[in-house]
C-alpha cells in the first residue's frame, strides 16, 4: 500500500499506476485518463466555452495528459486539462463534488506530469476566480503577469455592422 499523499490534509489516497493510465483511489472516487467522449461535458461547463470549441478538448485529451476524478457510479465529478507549452486548463469540479479535494489532488498530479514532460507549469485565472488563485497558491504558482485573450475573426465587422461587404466576400 502506498503512503498518503505528503503535506496534505486530506484522507490518504491508494496510488496504482499502469503503462496507460493512472488510478488514485479516494473515498468514493478514482482519478483516470479523461477519453475524447468527455470533451462535451468538459466543455458545457467551460468558462471560456464561447472562445473554445468541443473539437480542440477531444484533440488535447487524445494527445496530451487529461485527468478526471470519476464518482464510483462512473460520473465525471472533476477535471483537468493540459493544453500545450505546460498550460493546464480547464480545471472544474462540478459543484456536488466540491469541497473534496478533487481540484489539489489533479493540480499536483498534472503539474507533476507537465514537469515530467519538460515544459514549465502554468495556468491562467480570470480575475474573478478567487478558488483558482487560492488553489494554485497553495501549490506555489505566483502571478506572473497579467494576460489578454482575444479572438481575432477578420471577416467580423467592427465598425457595428456597417459594410460594403457581401456574403460572397
Amino acid at each position: 500500500m502506498a503512503p498518503p499523499v505528503p503535506d496534505s490534509d486530506l484522507e490518504p489516497f491508494v496510488y496504482h499506476m499502469s503503462p496507460w493510465h493512472c488510478r488514485v483511489i479516494a473515498e468514493g472516487a478514482e482519478m483516470l485518463q479523461l477519453k475524447p467522449e468527455h470533451a462535451q461535458t468538459i466543455h458545457d461547463l467551460y468558462p471560456a466555452k464561447h472562445m473554445e470549441s468541443v473539437e480542440l478538448f477531444e484533440k488535447l485529451i487524445e494527445k496530451l495528459p487529461c485527468y478526471g476524478i470519476f464518482a464510483l457510479n462512473g460520473e465525471l465529478a472533476s477535471w483537468m486539462v493540459q493544453s500545450y507549452y505546460g498550460a493546464m486548463i480547464s480545471m472544474q469540479t462540478k459543484p456536488e463534488y466540491r469541497r473534496k479535494g478533487y481540484g489539489l489532488i489533479l493540480a499536483k498530479y498534472l503539474t507533476k506530469l507537465v514537469k515530467q514532460r519538460g515544459y514549465k507549469p502554468f495556468v491562467v485565472i480570470l480575475p474573478e476566480n478567487e478558488a483558482s488563485k487560492g488553489l494554485y497558491a497553495k501549490l506555489g504558482f505566483e502571478k506572473y503577469f497579467d494576460s489578454v485573450r482575444a479572438i481575432l475573426r477578420p471577416n467580423e465587422l467592427l465598425n457595428n455592422g456597417d459594410s460594403e461587404e457581401t456574403e460572397d466576400n
